[in-house]
Order: C-alpha cells, then sequence, then structure tokens
C-alpha cells in the first residue's frame, strides 16, 4: 500500500498584508470507508469547499475545518486544513471525513507539500 498523501489545490486571497484561503479542493489516498457492515480500505477520499475563509497567521501558518461537498451526489462532510505557507511552498495535513450515500462514512488523513504559483 502506499501512504496515504494528500493533493491540495488552495486559493489564496491577499489584500494589504493580509493573506486567507478562500478556496479549496482536496483528495487523500488511503482511505477507509464503512457502509453495511463492509469496510473498504485504500479509498480516494475528497471535498472542497469555494467560499470559506481560513485566516493565514503572520507566520505563514494556518488551521480549520470547514464543511465540505464531494463529487458524488448528497456528499457532504468536513475537511480539516493545517499547515504552512512560506512563500511559494506550502505543506501540512488534510484530514478528510465524507459521508457518500454509495460509499458510507470515509475518512482519510495525508501529508502535502507543493511548491508554485498561478497567476489568473
Amino acid at each position: 500500500a502506499i501512504a496515504p498523501y494528500a493533493t491540495v489545490q488552495a486559493y489564496l486571497n491577499v489584500s494589504a498584508g493580509k493573506y486567507d484561503i478562500y478556496s479549496f479542493a482536496v483528495v487523500v489516498n488511503g482511505g477507509t470507508c464503512k457502509k453495511d457492515g463492509r469496510t473498504d480500505t485504500n479509498q480516494l477520499v475528497s471535498g472542497t469547499s469555494a467560499k470559506t475563509f481560513i485566516a493565514v497567521k503572520p507566520d505563514g501558518s494556518f488551521s480549520a475545518t470547514r464543511n465540505a461537498v464531494s463529487d458524488e451526489s448528497g456528499s457532504k462532510g468536513t475537511v480539516q486544513l493545517k499547515g504552512v505557507f512560506n512563500g511559494i511552498h506550502l505543506k501540512g495535513t488534510a484530514t478528510v471525513h465524507m459521508h457518500y450515500p454509495v460509499f458510507g462514512d470515509c475518512r482519510a488523513t495525508g501529508k502535502f507539500a507543493s511548491k508554485g504559483v498561478r497567476i489568473g
């Protein structure tokens, strides 16, 4: 099995020296889903939040839990993001807990690290 890791897209709002994350999409591999007494492992668990506000502290750190939805109709849950922005580098941990109509109660935690800048 592959060690759990997260893919995170976070969109940062920058104004007058203040930063906040206003949107994110998270996918974590290695999740566990439970439904009707059955347990499935090594699942992808994902969550997105389009209109959110996660404050980034002056030292670049952030930590928050937000309600999220996923691509399966009727899915909902929470995503917890903890991490640090350092220039164009982003690293941290994502914990996703979603309730999917088909797959049941799914949880996954993974680490993420990325760098890059998108202008658009």
